[in-house]
């Protein structure tokens, strides 16, 4: 059996035991979170406070923003509930991250796996995902359909997109691809488009979990209806780089400031 379903299924019991039904960006959040977090600051984890928590992953996505302002922001639907969430719903996530931690999922974290994926898809109905379209392919077809596909190196540069991405399964099984065919994922132009929020969050967090490099254009909306999806996710990375700037700037504006208020101070104290 593959890693991904019992880490899968083990958390999302968890979730249900602490919290119930409904909420499924949460767990779905949770599990990413953990999935871009250094191991080294997850050692505490079972000591934690339900603050600290949550400190703790608000910081891990401030960090994701500075280094992928495009990214942090598309993973916004499964991040936004550590805005103010309930002292209940922390409670909940706090298991569902211990329980991820215990089921190993670090140590199954790469190219080689989409986790995310049978997370979503777990916590999903079957309504839901036929409503949605949502029938992600199983992590060995897309694997074989890169092999298939790849027969060799493509050129660094070169453009890989997935019109109804899910959490990214397909572009997953590319980058293994050129990985085992001695190339870098980050040499190449990854667009994932998926018209449901979660999963296109999930493609972006998936995006840093998997290393696929600064060139990563995710979308969130309708293929069959909408033209110029590239393009509409390149803008929306152009804006998020603008937020970057100007909060960057501010930052360095006030960092100036304070700098010449406290030689200021040291020459009037001189």
């Amino acid at each position: 059996m593959r890693p991904e379903r019992p880490i899968a299924e083990a958390v999302n019991a968890a979730w249900y035991s602490h919290y119930g039904s409904g909420g499924m960006e949460v767990p779905v959040g949770v599990v990413a979170s953990v999935l871009v977090t250094s191991p080294q600051a997850l050692t505490r984890l079972p000591t934690m406070t339900n603050g600290e928590f949550t400190d703790l992953l608000r910081k891990v996505w401030g960090h994701w923003w500075l280094e992928h302002p495009h990214l942090a922001t598309m993973a916004r639907p499964i991040t936004s509930w550590l805005d103010q969430p309930s002292d209940h719903l922390v409670t909940a996530a706090k298991a569902v991250a211990e329980t991820a931690l215990r089921r190993r999922i670090k140590s199954y974290q790469g190219l080689e796996t989409d986790i995310l994926s049978f997370v979503v898809t777990g916590l999903r109905s079957r309504g839901a995902r036929k409503w949605l379209g949502e029938f992600h392919t199983p992590p060995d077809v897309c694997d074989t359909m890169a092999a298939f596909m790849l027969r060799e190196l493509p050129e660094k540069g070169e453009q890989v997109m997935e019109p109804a991405s899910g959490t990214g399964g397909l572009v997953r099984a590319y980058a293994h691809r050129i990985k085992q065919l001695g190339g870098e994922p980050a040499d190449y132009l990854w667009h994932m488009v998926d018209i449901d929020p979660i999963s296109a969050a999930c493609s972006a967090a998936n995006a840093l979990v998997w290393n696929l490099g600064a060139e990563v254009y995710v979308y969130c909306g309708d293929t069959l209806r909408e033209a110029g999806t590239f393009e509409k996710a390149a803008r929306h990375r152009a804006e998020a780089l603008r937020a970057w700037c100007e909060v960057v700037e501010d930052g360095r504006s006030m960092k100036r400031l304070i700098d010449a208020t406290t030689a200021f101070e040291k020459l009037l104290n001189a």
